[in-house]
């Protein structure tokens, strides 16, 4: 094991002092620097060997991210990076159950209301809370529309477990009667608001 670990080191430690590249090349060939890639700072090379990210329980593991990491959530089985003010959903993509970054594993709909809805009225402070069992922290952006008003929301959960957010209304109802506004989230939840005539 020490032969072969000099074999590997000694010329390492001979390319570092004898040149001075701004580039480093690790793998199967790393001394032929003629044929790194010109954008990178690291390449890796092999014909049959793989990188391995780091692997950690989920992103509230990492208590002071910085823009550009990226990890391998086991909690959500998917690759994560932090992009300047949250983790992205899995492999790197809005996540379907908070249409943000966040990872939410249900919603429950049954929460307060404020305000009231009448036809041909724009609304104005109508709001719906819902209920969120948080398991990956991050961002969110959550609506529900029907008959010409939206209910949503956006932000960040600063943590996991249950994370109650309001879903602000906006527009203007076309119909009167009792309207089901269901999450544009998977998994879901849906909750009823009376229109009036």
């Amino acid at each position: 094991m020490k032969k072969k670990l000099t074999k590997i080191l000694m010329p390492l430690a001979f390319y570092f002092t004898a040149s001075i590249h701004a580039q480093v090349k690790i793998g199967d060939n790393p001394l032929t620097i003629a044929t790194i890639q010109p954008s990178t700072l690291l390449e890796i090379e092999s014909s049959d060997k793989a990188l391995l990210v780091t692997r950690i329980a989920n992103t509230a593991s990492i208590t002071t991210p910085v823009s550009g990491m990226i990890i391998y959530d086991n909690s959500g089985s998917c690759f994560r990076a932090y992009q300047g003010a949250s983790w992205s959903g899995c492999n790197f993509a809005a996540d379907a159950s908070s249409g943000g970054s966040a990872a939410v594993s249900s919603w429950n709909c049954s929460g307060t209301d404020t305000g009231t809805m009448q036809v041909g009225v724009p609304v104005s402070g109508v709001t719906h809370t819902v209920t969120a069992n948080v398991t990956s922290v991050g961002s969110y952006s959550v609506q529900a529309i029907i008959n010409g008003v939206s209910f949503s929301a956006t932000g960040t959960f600063p943590g996991t477990g249950s994370q109650t957010i309001t879903l602000t209304a906006s527009g203007t109802p076309t119909i009167s009667g009792i309207n089901t506004y269901g999450l544009s989230t998977t998994p879901s939840c849906s909750f009823a608001r009376t229109v009036n005539p």
